[in-house]
């Protein structure tokens, strides 16, 4: 997979569990907060990058000098904190996603960044719903289904009650919105299939 590809995925990832991704740096002024990427050869190097505040806290004291050997000022030292344990949870997000993420892969050019070299076939919440999972637990009132044999036969009607077995949370029929808009309607669990909003 070609690089640029790579990090337009993992961008659609985090910004699909609500991380924003920042572009690209063109200033030393702070950044509002967010995941800087940077696109190189051997992959994506990325880490998070804290709010204005904070970024701007740190970098004043780096300026003063206020740091000796492990006397830090605490500006610095929370920014750290912040950026490891963020950088932390996104690691941990990503893998769950499949993308092959390592951690201290350069922290002479890269401290504190995350390297994602490739991303693996694995399970994806974006996937669809397999037909043996589709309403095995009941559709949902509020849902559409399409009704398979009857006098509804082909109508798409709406869940309005899932009646489960008693003593199980196995469904075991539905009551369905009439179509005519008067009253409910029984149908089997398995008489009915998803219908897909339009």
């Amino acid at each position: 997979m070609a690089v640029n590809d790579l990090a337009g995925l993992i961008r659609d990832e985090l910004t699909a569990v609500g991380l924003p991704v920042l572009g690209a740096a063109h200033s030393d002024a702070p950044d509002p907060g967010g995941v800087r990427l940077h696109v190189r050869d051997e992959g994506v190097w990325l880490t998070w990058r804290p709010g204005a505040p904070l970024e701007a806290a740190s970098r004043a004291v780096l300026r003063r000098g206020a740091f000796r050997g492990d006397e830090l000022h605490p500006a610095i030292r929370f920014r750290d904190t912040v950026t490891q344990a963020v950088n932390d949870a996104i690691m941990v997000i990503l893998r769950a996603a499949g993308f092959e993420v390592r951690t201290e892969a350069d922290e002479y050019h890269h401290p504190m960044e995350l390297l994602v070299e490739s991303r693996r076939a694995v399970p994806h919440w974006r996937d669809p719903i397999p037909p043996t999972l589709d309403g095995a637990s009941g559709f949902q009132p509020g849902v559409k289904v399409r009704v398979l044999t009857g006098d509804f036969a082909g109508a798409e009607l709406i869940v309005a009650r899932t009646k489960i077995r008693f003593g199980t949370y196995e469904p075991e029929g539905y009551q369905l919105h009439s179509p005519d808009g008067d009253g409910l309607i029984d149908v089997a669990v398995n008489d009915v299939e998803f219908a897909a909003d339009e």
